[in-house]
C-alpha cells in the first residue's frame, strides 16, 4: 500500500490563528477527495503539534526562512521520528514584500530518500488552499499540472500565468482541488520516488 506521511507545525512567532491541525485537516480532506484511491492506496498520514515549534532568526524572506528550517532542531527531529515523517509544513504569520503564500526546499523531495529534506514554510499570506497547493509541489505536482478558469476558479496546483493541463477544458467541478493532472502526478511520485 502506498502512502505519505506529513507533519504540521508552527514557529514561536505564529499566532493562535495559525492552527496547524486546521491545516492538516483541510489538506488531509483535499488529498482524500482527490488523490486517496478507494483501497486506501495513496493515503495521507498526518499529525500536527501545538507544542512544538520552529524557531526562525528574523529571516528576510522565504528563501532564509528556508534555509534556517533546514537545521532547525524540532523540524530535524519530525523528519527523523520513527515511524518517519516524510515532510514537514512549517505554518508562520510573518509578512513579507512580496506576497508570497508558501514555498518549498524544493519541488518532488518529500519521502527520506530524495536529498533534500522536504520542508514546507507557509507566510501570513499563506492560506489552508495555499497549504494544500505547498503539499502537492514536495510530491512533485507542478503548476502546470493544474486548471484556472479566472478568478478564484481554479484548482489547487495553479499559478496565473502558466500553461495548465488540459487547456482548461476539463474538470470544471474540480475548482478548489486537485487535478487530474495533479493526482497521476503525486501518484506516480508515491509510486516511484518513495
Amino acid at each position: 500500500m502506498a502512502q505519505t506521511t506529513v507533519g504540521f507545525i508552527t514557529t514561536e512567532h505564529a499566532s493562535s490563528n495559525r492552527d496547524p491541525s486546521a491545516h492538516a485537516d483541510y489538506v488531509l480532506d483535499k488529498w482524500a477527495t482527490d488523490i486517496q484511491d478507494g483501497s486506501r492506496n495513496y493515503s495521507l498520514g498526518v499529525n500536527s503539534w501545538d507544542d512544538r515549534t520552529a524557531e526562525l532568526n528574523n529571516p528576510d524572506g522565504t528563501d532564509d526562512a528556508l534555509e534556517q528550517l533546514k537545521n532547525d532542531s524540532t523540524v530535524q527531529n519530525i523528519i527523523n521520528e520513527t515511524p518517519v515523517w516524510d515532510a514537514v509544513v512549517v505554518i508562520d504569520d510573518r509578512d513579507y514584500q512580496f506576497a508570497v503564500g508558501g514555498e518549498v526546499t524544493e519541488i518532488g523531495c518529500a519521502g527520506p530518500w530524495n536529498g533534500e529534506d522536504a520542508i514546507a514554510y507557509m507566510t501570513a499570506d499563506g492560506e489552508k488552499i495555499h497549504t494544500a497547493h505547498e503539499v502537492g509541489h514536495l510530491h512533485n505536482a507542478r503548476h502546470g499540472d493544474a486548471e484556472n478558469w479566472g478568478w478564484w476558479e481554479f484548482t489547487i496546483m495553479a499559478q496565473t500565468n502558466v500553461q495548465t493541463c488540459n487547456n482548461n477544458d476539463l474538470q470544471l467541478t474540480r475548482k478548489g482541488r486537485f487535478s487530474g493532472c495533479a493526482t497521476n502526478k503525486i501518484r506516480d511520485y508515491i509510486d516511484n520516488q518513495m
